[in-house]
């Protein structure tokens, strides 16, 4: 039993999709090249989430976002962090920019259909690069046709794109010849009414910016300057204008008392611009009255506010908080090999589990978090024990784990179980045999040498050599 996970790019059909396949396990998505499938994007978190594949006589799918900025959406609904949450095969995951669907292959024949060399970590890499020209440099649908089909099916969906191709380009030539015609009628009749000079309601229209629609008041403007064309002998009755002020909507981004360069500054009609060297950004010209909202974003920062809205009656200058948002993990080795299970306590950070690779991961921490973090594993001892410091100090957190092992044996006298022998395994400390003349070591650290001697006044003693 196998699975099928097909990566595309919201703005891609699933027919262009990267294709892999995995047996029933749990499979790392990020922007990190030791995950399974790599999306090698900005807005993708190093380790992003993680999907599981289980089959126990039906095939199942889990998803778990791992606290990631940009987050996981399924069915148009954000997960919640941390939470492993089950899918349904023909739910669409959303992940930034890209699209994760999956699906189970419960038999050879359909196993086929998949390229056995797309299940590898090359192949499951999407460079930045690549997705950046598929969303700027798509070609046309029917340029995509050129290509000679590899079977009647798609050659018959290539037909298929050609014809709508064919009948879009139509649909917009006709349309835009009509829009043509409507100029150059909207030009004559305005050509007519300044001959006349007579009427009152197309002179207050020769106020406003071509092509806008009456009442509406434009959000930018490229001139704070009015004009009207008269001739000797008009009508100057009614000659008016309107006046709305115009103000600046500016502020500067800070991160800990320092500027953060490259935030993009969305401001909708106003624009798009990123902040410069000092952190500043500065929108001009924008008309008093209007609606405005700002929305802030960079990769691995978190912003206070998010979101600037409001109505323009004043210019208005604000400070916003960037926070850094840092990824903790750390890696767990027994005997130089990777320990996976090993449960990673990060109290109000919440938990962790190491995987195969021994690694754990505390994804999105505000930089400056005091942290602490314990481990735990049944029958094993770490060195050291918990490691605190803070996010963004970028150091290594490296455990060593050792196994520990129960060191037990027995007296017996004529057969019989003999109580009260002393025994003294050295490092291991002193103990005495029970009513059942049994002695216990317990949480003995692996490969530790040790020599055990046994007294009981008035006999004698011998190990068994067995």
């Amino acid at each position: 039993m196998k699975f099928k996970v097909s990566v595309f790019s919201k703005n891609e059909s699933e027919s262009e999709a990267k294709t892999y396949q995995f047996p029933p396990q749990k499979v790392k998505v990020g922007r990190l090249k030791d995950n399974d499938i790599v999306l090698n994007f900005p807005a993708v978190s190093g380790y992003h989430g993680k999907m599981r594949f289980e089959y126990n006589g039906k095939p199942q799918a889990f998803v778990t976002d791992f606290g990631s900025l940009n987050g996981i959406i399924i069915d148009g609904e954000r997960i919640e962090p941390n939470k492993e949450v089950p899918v349904d095969f023909d739910k669409l995951i959303d992940l930034c920019i890209f699209r994760l669907k999956v699906e189970p292959l419960p038999s050879p024949e359909e196993e086929k259909d998949i390229r056995e060399e797309e299940y590898s970590q090359e192949a499951a890499t999407m460079p930045l690069t690549g997705i950046i020209s598929r969303f700027r440099n798509r070609q046309p649908e029917e340029k995509k046709t050129e290509a000679k089909p590899q079977s009647e099916e798609k050659a018959a969906e290539s037909e298929v794109r050609v014809k709508k191709a064919a009948e879009a380009k139509a649909a917009a030539e006709e349309k835009a010849r009509k829009e043509e015609q409507e100029k150059e009628k909207e030009k004559a009749k305005e050509k007519e009414q300044e001959v006349k000079g007579k009427d009152e309601e197309a002179g207050r229209q020769s106020e406003k910016p071509k092509g806008e629609p009456p009442g509406e008041v434009p959000a930018k403007r490229p001139t704070q300057e009015a004009s009207v064309t008269l001739k000797a002998g008009e009508n100057l009755e009614d000659l008016d204008f309107f006046a709305e002020e115009i103000f600046s909507l500016s502020g500067v981004v800070l991160s800990r008392g320092k500027p953060v360069e490259g935030v993009t500054v969305s401001g909708g009609d106003l624009g798009e611009l990123k902040t410069d060297d000092k952190g500043g950004f500065f929108f001009e010209e924008v008309v008093e009255g209007s609606d405005y909202k700002i929305v802030f974003a960079k990769s691995g920062f978190k912003f206070e506010p998010r979101a600037l809205s409001g109505q323009a009656e004043e210019d208005h200058s604000v400070t916003i908080s960037a926070t850094r948002m840092i990824e903790l993990n750390g890696r767990i080795l027994h005997k130089g090999k990777p320990l996976s299970g090993v449960e990673v306590d990060g109290g109000p950070l919440g938990g962790a589990k190491s995987e195969a690779d021994g690694y754990f991961n505390f994804p999105s921490t505000a930089e400056g978090t005091e942290y602490e973090f314990v481990f735990s594993l049944p029958e094993f001892r770490f060195e050291p024990a918990k490691v605190q410091g803070k996010a963004g100090d970028n150091q290594p957190i490296a455990i060593a784990a050792t196994k520990l092992v129960t060191v037990k044996g027995r007296v017996v006298h004529k057969g019989k179980p003999l109580e009260g022998v002393e025994i003294d395994a050295g490092p291991l400390g002193k103990t005495t045999t029970d009513a059942d003349g049994v002695y216990v070591f317990k949480d003995v650290a692996e490969d530790t040498e040790f020599t055990i001697k046994a007294r009981k006044p008035k006999y004698h003693l011998a190990a068994n050599k067995k």
